[in-house]
C-alpha cells in the first residue's frame, strides 16, 4: 500500500509526547489517503492571523486553516494549526495540548478531504467523524 507524504514543521518549540507525522499518517491511512502530500505546520497566533488575512479576508486567530491545493484522491493539502490556540482550547474543553492537537490534524485532513463545518448538518458529519477517528487511533 502506498501513503501520501506527510511533513510537520514546528514555527515554535512544542513540547508534546506524541509524534504527529506518525497520527497523521494513521489518519490518511483511515481515511484511505494513498497519494499526494499534506505538510502540516505548527504555528503562532501572528502566523494564523496573517494567514486568516491573506487568504479568507478575516481578521482574526482561529486555531487550524486548511488548504488543498490538489484533489480529493491526490491532496496537496497544508494544515496550520496555532499552538497557541490550541492550549487555550484545550483549557477550555479540559482537553490535554496532545488531545487538541490531535483533534485539530484529524479536522484539519478532513478539511483537505472536503468535509466542511459551515453548517450544523455540516458540522455533525464532521464531529461524528472526527469522534470515530480519535477513538480509533486512541
Amino acid at each position: 500500500m502506498t501513503e501520501p507524504d506527510i511533513s510537520v514543521s514546528f514555527e515554535n518549540d512544542t513540547s508534546i509526547s506524541f509524534d504527529p507525522t506518525q497520527f497523521a499518517k494513521r489518519v490518511a491511512e483511515e481515511k484511505g489517503i494513498r497519494r499526494g502530500s499534506i505538510d502540516i505546520a505548527f504555528v503562532s497566533p501572528n502566523t494564523i492571523v496573517s494567514l486568516n488575512k491573506t487568504h479568507l479576508d478575516r481578521d482574526y486567530i482561529t486555531d487550524v486553516i486548511t488548504f488543498n491545493l490538489g484533489s480529493i484522491e491526490e491532496p496537496t493539502g497544508d494544515i496550520y494549526i496555532c499552538v497557541e490556540k490550541a492550549q487555550e482550547n484545550a483549557t477550555t474543553f479540559n482537553n490535554s495540548l496532545d488531545e487538541e492537537l490531535k483533534l485539530l490534524i484529524v479536522h484539519g485532513i478532513l478539511h483537505v478531504l472536503d468535509y466542511k463545518d459551515y453548517t450544523e448538518e455540516e458540522k455533525k458529519i464532521m464531529e461524528t467523524e472526527q469522534t470515530r477517528i480519535l477513538e480509533k487511533l486512541s
